[in-house]
């Protein structure tokens, strides 16, 4: 058949005899149209499936009619609504640079068929759509392929299953096979790794710098979250709070009065605290990415310049932090960020002094 879809055609057809002398003739001898080939056993595999990471993406169909050298292979990536980024690609560059049109494109490599095996040339990336030409091979009919694109960069925040539609065409850009249902990954919550919440000073009721380490599994872009949950400690008075470290320092409320709010790590590409809040009542610090993205697989630390500790003394505890993008969608998460153990602070300067020093004498002391 020919190598794309084409309409119904007439084929001119005659009956000859032994001169070659025509004996009967027709130019309505009726084709039949060349419809679209079903692409089966479709994916798109991506290696980690947690929000925000660049990893290998295995993709995976069967053809039904064979791809010409020329011809393309196009992925149309799914929308991925509420998430403040959907699917994209990057050249896996340190830092990493997205797609965009035939500039920082992945590397693509057929895995499968391992003979014959066809070749990946002039990438490209640009509204959603990725497509390569078959530079070397045929990619044949009715035949597993298997190939590999070396940075694909998940949504920026959990999303469920979804599909890409997925074609081939020949080298005139007209279709061969088609597919909507080429499945992608569930991308689910990440962990937050070697996370702490560490206090200069861990006697109750006093406010110093507190130090925040975590190490991230997914990027978190500009206009991001981070979030922390700080822990409930019961039969103190208070629990953690924030002030604005004035010399008769306010409690932070909100917006109002926030503690400064600096990373130290990483030392390059530092990202910044935009606008700080602290809810009290659901003891919730948030800070917004302000420059430079968190970046994924990396530790990150920073400083809160005026932490207050618990009003009494209280045992190690966990602060709940999480990532979220933009839209205020999880990226990664923990419950594990332990805070200091809070113990009693020691008076000095301590005297007892009486008026009067003899015995069985009141007076003032």
């Amino acid at each position: 058949t020919p190598s794309s879809i084409v309409a119904a055609n007439d084929v001119v057809a005659s009956t000859l005899d032994g001169l070659s002398k025509t004996v009967d003739t027709t130019s309505s001898m009726t084709t039949d149209p060349i419809v679209a080939g079903a692409v089966a056993l479709a994916s798109f595999a991506t290696a980690v499936d947690t929000p925000g990471y660049e990893s290998v993406a295995t993709v995976t169909f069967t053809t039904v009619g064979r791809v010409e050298v020329g011809g393309k292979v196009v992925l149309v990536m799914p929308v991925e609504a509420g998430a403040q980024h959907s699917w994209r690609f990057t050249d896996g560059g340190t830092p990493s640079l997205e797609t965009s049109g035939t500039s920082n494109v992945p590397a693509i490599a057929f895995i499968t068929p391992s003979s014959n095996t066809p070749t990946a040339s002039a990438v490209g990336y640009d509204a959603r759509t990725l497509s390569f030409t078959v530079g070397a091979n045929n990619m044949a009919q009715s035949t597993q392929h298997v190939l590999t694109i070396s940075n694909a960069l998940t949504p920026s925040s959990i999303v469920g299953t979804n599909n890409v539609v997925a074609t081939t065409r020949d080298a005139h850009d007209k279709h061969v096979d088609m597919t909507a249902s080429m499945t992608t990954d569930a991308i689910v919550i990440g962990a937050l790794s070697s996370a702490s919440f560490d206090t200069a000073v861990d006697t109750p009721g006093y406010e110093s710098v507190a130090t925040v380490s975590f190490t991230t599994a997914g990027r978190v872009e500009v206009g991001g979250k981070v979030v922390l949950v700080m822990p409930e400690e019961s039969g103190a008075q208070h629990g953690w709070r924030f002030t604005d470290g004035a010399t008769s320092s306010t409690e932070t409320s909100g917006t109002g009065n926030v503690p400064a709010i600096t990373f130290t790590t990483p030392s390059s590409n530092t990202p910044t605290a935009g606008s700080v809040g602290y809810a009290l009542a659901t003891r919730t610090l948030v800070l917004t990415i302000g420059a430079h993205d968190l970046a994924q697989s990396a530790s990150h630390v920073f400083t809160i310049t005026n932490v207050l500790t618990p009003s009494s003394v209280v045992g190690v505890n966990y602060a709940h932090a999480f990532t979220r993008d933009s839209q205020d969608r999880n990226v990664d998460t923990t419950t594990s960020m332990a805070t200091d153990q809070v113990v009693s602070g020691t008076l000095t300067s301590a005297t007892f002094a009486t008026a009067t020093d003899t015995p069985g004498y009141e007076s003032v002391a």
